[in-house]
This record gives C-alpha cells, sequence and structure tokens, in this order.
C-alpha cells in the first residue's frame, strides 16, 4: 500500500500529448497544452516515446526534449498543475532542472516499479499502466504505486490494436485503495459510466488535442468553422472546456 499520504493523485480530466511529429512540433504541443490548462485541467502526462527511444541517462536526452520538458515544467508551475513524464528513466527526474514534476508514469515495459520507487526523489509520484490486469494492478500497489491506470476502455484509434478492458475489471481495479485512471477511446458521452465504476479520472489524447479522433461526439458546432487540420489552441481550449463542464457534471 502507499506510504505517502498527502501526495496529490489524478482527478478529473488527465491530458497526455501527442507525440512530437510532422503534424505536431513542439511549440505546437506546448501552445495547444497551455490553452487546455486555461480550462482549468490539473493534470497533464508528457509521454514522448519518439524523442526518448534509447535514452539511458540525462546526457543521452535531446535538446528537444530537454527544452520540452522544462517548458512544460514552467506552464504547470504557472497554473498549479501536475506534470507526470512517461517513457523517462525514473533516475533521471532529480538530474533534471524542473519548475515542478509531479512524478513518472511506467508502463510494462519501463522496468519494475519498486526499484524505480527507490531512484526517484521522496516527493515524486509514481503511475502505473495496468491494461485489464486486476493482478498487474495488486502488484502496482504493494510496490507503492500512487495512481494505477485501467484501459483501453473502449477501441481507440490512438492505440487500435490495444486490448479493451472491461467494466468490470475496471470496478475491481476501483476497490483497491488507489485512485484509478480511465484511459483509451473515452468521449464525453462515456465519462459518466467510468466515474460510476470508480474512476477518479479519466486520461485523455486525441479527443483533446486532435478533435474527433476516439469518436463522435466531441468536435462541437461553436469549433467547426476553426481550422482543425493543423493544431489549433483555440480548437483545443473549446473541447478542453467541454471535458472539464462534463467531468464537473458528473460529479455534482
Amino acid at each position: 500500500m502507499n506510504d505517502n499520504f498527502n501526495m496529490p493523485t489524478p482527478s478529473g480530466v488527465y491530458a497526455i500529448t501527442p507525440d512530437v511529429s510532422a503534424r505536431w512540433s513542439s511549440s505546437a504541443i506546448l501552445e495547444c497544452t497551455e490553452a487546455i490548462l486555461e480550462q482549468g485541467v490539473k493534470w497533464v502526462q508528457l509521454r514522448q516515446k519518439k524523442l526518448l527511444v534509447q535514452c539511458s541517462d540525462v546526457r543521452s536526452l535531446t535538446d528537444e526534449y530537454l527544452m520540452l520538458a522544462e517548458g512544460f515544467g514552467e506552464m504547470c508551475a504557472r497554473h498549479q498543475a501536475h506534470l507526470v513524464l512517461n517513457d523517462i528513466q525514473p533516475a533521471m527526474i532529480a538530474q533534471l532542472s524542473l519548475a515542478t514534476v509531479w512524478g513518472v508514469h511506467l508502463g510494462r515495459d519501463d522496468g519494475r516499479l519498486d526499484v524505480a520507487k527507490e531512484q526517484l526523489p521522496l516527493n515524486c509520484g509514481i503511475g502505473a499502466s495496468c491494461y485489464d490486469d486486476v493482478q498487474r494492478a495488486k502488484v502496482a500497489v504493494s510496490h507503492g504505486a500512487h495512481y494505477i491506470a485501467f484501459g483501453a476502455m473502449y477501441p481507440s484509434r490512438t492505440k487500435p490494436l490495444a486490448k479493451t478492458c472491461s467494466m468490470e475489471m475496471l470496478r475491481q481495479g476501483c476497490l483497491l485503495g488507489v485512485p484509478v485512471v480511465a484511459i483509451g477511446g473515452i468521449t464525453v458521452s462515456r465519462v459518466s459510466e467510468l466515474l460510476k465504476a470508480g474512476a477518479q479520472a479519466v486520461a485523455v489524447l486525441g479527443a483533446l488535442y486532435d478533435g474527433d479522433c476516439d469518436g463522435g461526439d466531441h468536435v462541437g458546432d461553436d469549433e467547426r468553422h476553426l481550422n482543425v487540420t493543423q493544431p489549433n489552441p483555440e480548437a483545443v481550449a473549446k473541447r478542453a472546456a467541454r471535458w472539464v463542464e462534463a467531468m464537473s457534471g458528473c460529479n455534482d
């Protein structure tokens, strides 16, 4: 069980960044994430698998990743939001000069959680992907995970090959004593059933940053006139506002 009772844990909308690509430049990711945080989102995960390939220590990090991480740290500090780093070696966290960082998120290929906990600064948290596996979740919790994530909850274009997690599996995970984040194929209309099952937060990538990606109910009439073929902070802000409103409505 977790031994840090004062550690903040995810709730509400949990934004996950797109990878840097021809479509998504570093500056576009920063600008659109700022638009999301301005709408009241308090959790954001910087996930950059392509920039972190074969990065084993801080010296091997690219200038682009360091610029992004530092920019995210400053931005999250400004908005009093929590920054989670994915795909980075936990031992690197202490060597990064970030204005703020909550901690790391670990997947099945990111090493043992108990080892990561020993490598992190004392004030850093750990989240763990548990996919559709309650046994994996139990191990993560026993090793000190501050939150666990289940999914894909629904078919997802972001990860089309991901195995879906049943609602019953999510319910079982929500009984393990730490907050649960639901992820994968989530649209605004699906938020209510996930929260009723016990999820404390919903993780969103495509539905925030790219609009009509994992479903058909999150592009509003008020943004159809905007240019959404390229990253558009105004369109992203409108989507973020709808997500925050949906989460607030379900919690009322």
